[in-house]
């Protein structure tokens, strides 16, 4: 149920958190609660992601050196779930995982988790019966969470979390009132003097935090996806669609004594705020095209207007010259960040490049990788962009510049 959080899942539990609450007598600087603990703590995460690392480390770093007792860990999702349904104490929230990854519920590693009471010895995490494996749980876990009824829910357990029903009398109607520390706001910790600050700050952090309130008034409920009507989709009318095609430039063969190469695009990337159709060349060769979304006089069977451009505007290097043999050339990966910032990796010095599409003269580089990038992904607001490398890594960065206009065109990552 949804509507409820996780403490009031259950009528007998619920009966004892409403009289707990009701017998509290509430203080000025301690307003009554009904739950000690908290859905999401760093103790929570690391319960559920115990055999995952960094959290295996940091597990045993929490318990001084070695791992908590076996009869506490997470074993079994049963158990689990009894107890985030019967426990006072417990009113644990899943954590993304429980909806795409099943390593978390293997002990790939072959951790020593201790044997239990009962004498079992605790490993991979006991699945429910209807489970055949990890990944059976996960892909069933996954599609209970798209489903219809999900979906038509989902918008009450915003209320709880983010929204109407997380502080004040909304709150208080739906048993949702946590103790006062875990509220953003509660206490300003500059006016505490520094052994009570330190005592605060540990509570917050070891015991959970309430996110930021997000809304004021209930989230509406989502539409079911018949009622929004038929979604358009590129290819659903595949007869409509058409190439439309220009000439590319080619690279000659110099003194190499090779034939004339096609130079075929490996990057292409609308500019909207540009009207500029941005392509890089598998030679580097960085081109601006006019293109915007209308049909031109001259051909009215065209769906926009193209004008492709006659000369390069920068020839972008990778370390390697276009004379090179291509086997021999590393992979690019470029992105595009707020329709200003060109990023580029796939460089021989294993950095991250960041320029001014305008002005490609202009670059930043970031270096935190062991090899070359090999992928990058902006973010919707442009503000940031994660990295992948051949060395398995990935990085997130900041983009300080995107989003504002800054003197001289200048940004820099982090």
């Amino acid at each position: 149920d949804l509507s409820k959080p996780v403490g009031a899942l259950t009528d007998d539990r619920l009966a004892q958190v409403i009289e707990r609450y009701e017998q509290m007598e509430a203080e000025a600087d301690m307003p009554r609660f009904h739950y000690g603990s908290h859905y999401s703590s760093a103790g929570a995460v690391l319960f559920w992601l115990l055999r995952l690392e960094p959290y295996t480390s940091y597990s045993i770093e929490l318990q001084s050196g070695r791992f908590d007792h076996a009869d506490r860990l997470f074993a079994s999702l049963e158990e689990a779930w009894h107890s985030c349904t019967t426990s006072l104490a417990d009113v644990k929230e899943l954590v993304p995982e429980f909806f795409y990854l099943p390593d978390f519920l293997r002990n790939d590693g072959g951790f020593e988790l201790g044997v239990r009471q009962d004498h079992k010895r605790v490993g991979d995490v006991v699945l429910p019966m209807w489970a055949r494996s990890a990944d059976d749980f996960i892909a069933q876990h996954r599609r209970a969470l798209e489903s219809e009824h999900v979906s038509s829910h989902l918008h009450l357990w915003v209320d709880l979390i983010f929204g109407a029903k997380q502080q004040g009398q909304a709150a208080q109607e739906a048993h949702n009132v946590f103790f006062y520390l875990t509220y953003e706001g509660a206490v300003s910790l500059d006016t505490l003097g520094p052994q009570q600050r330190e005592a605060v700050e540990a509570q917050i952090l070891f015991f959970g935090q309430t996110p930021t309130q997000l809304l004021s008034r209930p989230h509406p409920r989502r539409r079911r996806r018949e009622a929004s009507g038929p979604q358009p989709q590129m290819f659903s009318r595949p007869d409509a669609v058409r190439p439309y095609a220009w000439p590319l430039r080619r690279l000659a063969g110099g003194g190499s004594g090779r034939p004339e190469a096609a130079d075929p695009l490996e990057f292409i990337a609308v500019l909207p705020l540009e009207d500029r159709l941005l392509t890089i060349s598998a030679s580097g060769r960085l081109c601006l095209h006019k293109w915007f979304p209308l049909k031109p006089r001259s051909s009215p069977s065209c769906p926009f207007t193209f004008d492709p451009a006659t000369a390069p505007i920068a020839t972008l290097r990778a370390g390697a010259s276009a004379d090179d043999d291509a086997r021999f050339r590393p992979a690019r990966s470029y992105a595009v960040a707020d329709g200003r910032w060109l990023l580029s990796g796939g460089h021989a010095d294993c950095s991250v490049r960041c320029m001014l599409v305008l002005k490609p003269e202009v670059v930043v580089l970031g270096r935190h990788h062991a090899d070359t990038v090999t992928a990058i992904h902006v973010t919707a607001d442009g503000l940031s962009f994660a990295t992948g490398s051949a060395d398995t890594t990935a990085v997130l960065w900041a983009l300080y510049g995107a989003g504002s206009s800054l003197p001289g065109g200048r940004a820099s990552v982090v």
